[in-house]
């Protein structure tokens, strides 16, 4: 795999002596072989290299080209692979044996230096040249590349997305990926950079949501060309590679801006889950699989996830909806104290179990319970397309709520009257099936943690006269929904009102004022004591009950559209105001004005005073227009690329973040400024 010989010139009519050609009538000091290198220079050619780097280099030769020789070696028996693949072998030949074997040779090097840079770019672009200049080349099987090599895009990147185009296809998820991340104008925020794993599946699921099978490029004009830069000088200048076939559609601008929006959107869900990453360095546990979007956290499988599955499928096992232990359920959940849960804590547990499939009541993202001040919490399972409950779900919870305040009332709460109003709620109020089987999961919930009727009389008695009478006309249309009001209705009604603190009577003028035709009888609204003496018997029937009424039916849809107000009204009896919060620690979005210390040293002596000086007039603000960063630090006699680079490189060896990040407008990493400002 050499060339040896004297008189071949470099492909260059510049380039008298090819820098690959071994000439043995050239002397070779083999007593101190130069094997660390140090006499070659940057562009070798073996004609002019020293008598002793010569007969280092044919020494490694003869060992088989192993590890841990002087780079320079390496490039210079590169050299000549360079020129017999691309120049002396015919683009016919590049499937052959020889070539096989010589790409193979390549690789093996690659995976021997590809720690040095340098001879990774270069390596890695001739393969990807070769691979693709080959006669039998099968554009359908190329894989999208993974890596960046160089500031361009490429080669088989071009190759994959320009056939895609010309065949009419459609640009599929793997290589739309492939283009953002090896596009020289994409600039990766934290998050995807810290948890690159989970942004590329994220990114990958969103494009299909938003675009299917991928976006349909028109086929562009500009065929393709690509320069490659050879390593060997004798070569004289680039060689371009041209594919007349192929549209160059890596010049298009619109779908790398469509691809770069839905990055920041997979970007943004992630930037919980980022933080959690660098704050605590794991991303295995139950509250960091809580951050994540749900369709990654229903993939993960870990110990302490498949406990929480199995506590709550073995209570599940009996029926659809089941109560269990607060205590219980959230073993494993990190908190900040032990049994308790912060809104947020409980915000990412009612996350997580959704992201398993399962519900919780109460959730607190849904209303102001905090399930852990509470004993217990009912579970059910979701259905695969469950959505956010609705306004008549929520409506629906604090009627349930009501009702059983009033069979409270007499001192117990009947179990059969509440699952007869529940499922009087789910008819009257038209409830999707999934909102029916989160009201039932509610139910199961009151029968065990039923309402306090002390606190809740505290709550209705501040309510005003208009919102306790629309409360109470809400009642009726619920008790009306299908046309009429009972007399067994008008019973459970009044211990409404009575418990709203309206009068008797007024129960009666609102049935009457909703009736579609004034009452012919007076409506029973509390039946006296039995008389001692003997009934005087009622007129004649004349052909309905008298004791039932017939209502308004627009007059009844006009108070149900309300639904929010009633709902909002009902939730600050019930529910009350959001309880006090529990002091987050280390909270992401404290303000970052109030951590910029005046005299305390910044970053742990890592920065000079004035780079120093810039990080505190940085911590102002959360984004920063270029020019203004620019301006501030040519005034502290700073150049801005250096400082902002300097001040990076400070934040990580803090924390494994940049502080500074994106390009025009440049956003301050909340996370690596707290690390930066708090280290003395």
């Amino acid at each position: 795999m050499v060339y040896v010989g004297s008189g071949l010139r470099g492909i260059s009519r510049y380039v008298e002596i090819e820098p690959a050609l071994i000439d043995p009538t050239l002397p070779v000091a083999d007593r101190h072989p130069d094997i660390e290198g140090q006499y070659m220079g940057y562009w070798p050619s073996y004609s002019d290299i020293p008598y002793n780097s010569r007969a280092a280099y044919l020494d490694w030769l003869a060992a088989g080209r192993p590890a841990g020789a002087y780079i320079g070696y390496v490039f210079l028996f590169f050299y000549g692979i360079e020129r017999r693949v691309l120049f002396d072998l015919d683009r016919t030949d590049l499937g052959g044996d020889e070539s096989r074997e010589l790409i193979a040779e390549v690789e093996r090097l690659l995976a021997l230096y590809g720690e040095n840079n340098s001879f990774k770019g270069y390596a890695g672009e001739f393969l990807s040249v070769v691979n693709c200049l080959r006669s039998d080349l099968d554009f359908a099987h190329l894989e999208p590349p993974q890596e960046r090599r160089s500031w361009e895009l490429p080669l088989e990147l071009k190759l994959g997305l320009g056939s895609l185009v010309a065949s009419g296809d459609p640009v599929s998820a793997p290589w739309a990926l492939s283009w953002l991340r090896l596009h020289p104008e994409t600039s990766l925020r934290t998050p995807a950079v810290r948890c690159e794993a989970e942004f590329d599946e994220l990114f990958q699921l969103r494009y299909q949501q938003r675009h299917g099978s991928g976006i349909a490029i028109r086929r562009n004009k500009t065929t393709l060309s690509h320069a490659y830069r050879p390593a060997s000088a004798s070569f004289g200048s680039q060689v371009t590679i041209r594919a007349e076939d192929v549209p160059d559609v890596s010049r298009l601008k619109r779908p790398v801006r469509q691809l770069q929006e839905l990055a920041e959107v997979a970007t943004e869900e992630l930037d919980s889950f980022s933080r959690w990453v660098g704050k605590h360095k794991e991303r295995d546990s139950l509250g960091a699989i809580a951050l994540l979007p749900k369709e990654l956290a229903s993939k993960r499988q870990t110990e302490d996830l498949d406990e929480l599955r199995g506590r709550v499928q073995a209570a599940l096992s009996q029926g659809e909806v089941a109560t269990v232990p607060v205590e219980s359920l959230i073993t494993g959940f990190p908190s900040q104290r032990a049994g308790t849960f912060t809104a947020k804590e409980a915000t990412s547990f009612a996350q997580l179990l959704e992201s398993q499939g399962i519900g919780i009541t109460p959730d607190i993202r849904y209303s102001n319970v905090n399930p852990t001040k509470h004993q217990h919490a009912a579970v059910f399972r979701l259905d695969a397309e469950d959505v956010e409950p609705s306004e008549r779900y929520q409506a629906a919870t604090v009627l349930l709520q009501l009702g059983a305040a009033v069979s409270a009332a007499d001192g117990t709460v009947s179990a059969e009257e509440e699952r007869l109003l529940e499922a009087h709620l789910e008819e009257s109020l038209h409830l999707s099936s999934a909102d029916r089987t989160r009201l039932r999961a509610y139910l199961q919930w009151l029968l065990v943690e039923p309402p306090t009727l002390a606190r809740m009389k505290s709550r209705m008695a501040a309510l005003s006269a208009s919102e306790r009478s629309q409360v109470a006309r809400f009642a009726i249309t619920i008790a009306g929904a299908d046309g009429v009001v009972s007399s067994d209705e008008v019973k459970v009604l009044n211990r409404v009102y009575k418990l709203l603190g309206l009068e008797d009577d007024q129960l009666h003028r609102d049935i009457h004022d909703l009736a579609s035709t004034p009452p012919t009888q007076p409506v029973t609204v509390l039946r006296p004591d039995e008389p001692t003496g003997h009934r005087i018997p009622p007129p004649p029937a004349q052909g309905r009950d008298p004791e039932i009424v017939e209502l308004d039916q627009e007059k009844i849809m006009a108070i149900m559209n309300d639904t929010r107000e009633v709902a909002r009204i009902l939730t600050n009896i019930f529910e009350g105001p959001a309880e006090p919060e529990l002091a987050e620690e280390d909270e992401d979005d404290a303000d970052v004005e109030d951590l910029v210390p005046t005299t305390a040293e910044i970053a742990g002596g890592l920065l000079d005073p004035a780079h120093a000086e810039l990080v505190r007039f940085l911590a102002s603000r959360q984004n920063w227009p270029r020019s203004e960063v620019e301006e501030a630090s040519t005034k502290l006699g700073l150049m801005p690329a250096g400082a902002i680079e300097a001040i990076n490189e400070a934040a990580f060896a803090l924390c494994d973040d940049p502080l500074i990040e994106g390009h025009d407008p440049l956003e301050m990493n909340e996370y690596a400024l707290k690390e930066l400002l708090n280290d003395n």
